[in-house]
């Protein structure tokens, strides 16, 4: 596998050149030259006193201007139209310009007609932001971020929860020691960091001394730092949901060796749970092999958006030197279910039948090449969510903390049970059209989010955090109104499973607060985004084989997916009308709350034995 992390530095043969990029890990981090850790203006960032620049750093060897303008976790979509069918609130299709329903967080152009976070105020609230693309001018690129092999993502946020966008680069390597000394010395509080360069780790040029970094492609523990848990095969596997990442706490997925029965989660039937999370991650196949960057000359294939239509890939790649100068960090994608930016690049990544065969391996399936033109692998090959995921997210009720009402599928017991049970939790099967240009229907999860909005110009916008916790709080305790309004078991508080706005009196009662924080016209709108399921394939022995499974008459083809178990009173949620995924089957609602009822024959499959 070619790493996109070794550099050309002047003096190096060839030979050390090849080797290094052709090494992934802690082998590649020890052939790394010594790096002289600069300043935005070039100079040696230990005499200047400023904050050290990954840009000034790395440029040279690496061209790292291109790599800064030539990265999607860099740009976050900025620059990109909202797809159709877009709320009117969202600016873009990336994390910079959608409403996030995990965290609230949402920038708004200064020409917006209802103002919320800029992009100060983003920034500090967003740490799944590499630094770069449109907060340039704030917070630049983090080269270490992802390529240092310890890097302190912890002190990072804190640089940046702060406002210390110019320090959050030096702050990413507080975890490096050369020898026994640290490389960062950290003062001050969370509130106002303060970081000093320690000279006696660094040699007298001001550079830290050769492999002392830690330098190496990415791999799934830098990956899992904003997307989902990762951790190592012999890490405990944990799960709190403050600590999931987007993808784990979307889609109940996590991508590492370790077996399910050797985890810290109190699985049902744990002792018979034999396969590992991933057995990708088991096979030692890392998030690069499958994402790799768009020029990387090992894995190069031209994306649909300009391969000819009768080509499969393009013998033709880039040389390796070309690679190290300018290493395009516009990784590899398929087509997502949730996301719509860099559609240019759909098509890039290997898919499941670019390294299996599936006509040599199904020869018990009767008419196979009919079921994979129907069908994603992942159908039958991540027949369930191990660990919990989001059902739903309540932004119209908030906790004491300033958080909203959360209910995660798989989870059983009261939220503040310890020993509560996990169990499996079935995803729905949706048609979704994948870079091929074929629908077929794959697994999704479901994740409804309420939320409060408000007239904004000629449209609507959610409310602003600051107008929800003006309604909700006052000084961290809900206020006498709500409490009588709500406390449905009359011990003067409101426990979280009481926050529910489930009748027209209770809604009425919030609304009048919004009102008096400022909010026009408040109401709630509910919307359904599906997520699809990618990660956390199985043994072959778990694969469904099951035929009745989709043939019989509890086919999983019809098998419906709760969205809400309770629910702001009288709100039908709504289909994003943005997503990739067509919605299919009928949302209704019956005594387990809103419900999605699929239908197959709406996306033309017909099961025999079913229909």
């Amino acid at each position: 596998m070619i790493a996109p992390t070794a550099t050309a530095l002047r003096g190096w043969t060839q030979v050390a050149l090849t080797l290094a990029a052709l090494t992934a890990g802690p082998a590649a981090a020890e052939l790394h030259p010594a790096v002289p850790l600069l300043d935005a203006d070039g100079q040696p960032a230990a005499r200047s006193g400023k904050p050290v620049s990954a840009l000034k750093s790395c440029d040279g060897c690496h061209d790292s201007q291109y790599v800064a303008t030539h990265g999607d976790h860099f740009t976050v979509g900025a620059g990109e139209p909202a797809p159709a069918g877009a709320p009117a609130w969202d600016s873009g299709p990336g994390l910079l310009g959608r409403f996030d329903p995990l965290t609230y967080d949402r920038f708004t152009p200064p020409e917006a007609a209802a103002q919320d976070l800029d992009l100060a105020g983003w920034i500090r609230r967003t740490p799944r932001h590499a630094g770069g693309g449109p907060a340039a001018d704030l917070v630049e690129a983090n080269c270490f971020l992802c390529h240092l092999q310890a890097p302190d993502d912890a002190g990072r946020r804190v640089a940046l929860a702060a406002g210390a966008f110019a320090w959050a680069t030096t702050a990413t390597l507080g975890r490096v020691k050369v020898g026994d000394q640290p490389l960062v010395i950290r003062s001050g509080t969370d509130a106002h960091p303060g970081y000093t360069l320690n000279a006696a780790a660094l040699d007298e040029d001001g550079a830290v001394p050769s492999g002392a970094l830690g330098l190496a492609g990415p791999g799934a523990a830098q990956c899992g730092q904003c997307h989902g848990m990762t951790p190592a095969f012999r890490a405990p596997v944990t799960w709190a949901p403050a600590t999931t990442g987007p993808l784990t706490a979307l889609t109940g997925q996590v991508f590492s060796a370790q077996r399910l029965r050797q985890s810290e989660l109190n699985l049902r039937g744990k002792a018979e749970l034999g396969r590992p999370w991933d057995v990708h991650a088991e096979r030692m196949v890392d998030c690069v092999d499958c994402h790799p960057a768009a020029n990387n000359p090992a894995t190069f294939r031209e994306v649909s958006g300009t391969r000819p239509g009768h080509l499969r890939g393009d013998a033709r790649a880039p040389s390796l030197k070309a690679f190290l100068q300018r290493p395009d960090h516009r990784l590899q994608k398929g087509s997502s279910a949730q996301f719509a930016t860099s559609d240019a690049l759909d098509g890039g990544q290997r898919g499941c039948q670019d390294c299996h065969e599936p006509g040599g391996s199904h020869p018990w399936l009767p008419y196979a090449d009919r079921h994979f033109q129907q069908l994603q692998c992942e159908a039958c090959h991540v027949p369930a969510m191990h660990a919990p995921a989001r059902e739903s997210t309540d932004w119209t009720v908030l906790t004491t903390t300033g958080e909203p009402r959360v209910v995660w599928r798989g989870l059983t017991g009261a939220p503040s049970d310890a020993h509560r049970i996990i169990e499996p939790t079935r995803p729905v099967l949706l048609p979704r059209t994948d870079a091929d240009g074929q629908t077929r229907l794959g697994p999704h999860n479901l994740h409804t989010t309420w939320l409060w909005t408000k007239a904004a110009g000629t449209g609507r916008a959610p409310v602003t955090r600051t107008e929800l916790e003006a309604a909700w709080l006052d000084h961290g305790t809900h206020p006498p109104a709500l409490v009588k309004a709500l406390d449905r078991d009359g011990d003067g508080a409101l426990a979280e499973a009481e926050l529910v706005l489930d009748t027209p009196a209770r809604v009425a009662t919030v609304a009048t607060r919004l009102r008096g924080a400022g909010v026009v016209d408040p109401r709630i709108e509910g919307q359904i985004q599906p997520v699809g399921l990618h990660h956390g394939v199985g043994t072959r022995g778990t694969a469904v084989k099951d035929c009745l499974a989709c043939h019989g008459p509890e086919s999983r083809l019809s098998a419906p997916m709760i969205l809400a178990g309770v629910a702001p009173a009288d709100v039908t949620p709504k289909w994003r009308a943005d997503s990739r995924t067509a919605p299919m089957g009928q949302v209704v609602r019956d005594g387990s709350g809103w419900v999605l009822r699929p239908d197959a024959t709406e996306a033309g499959v017909y099961a025999m034995g079913h229909h």
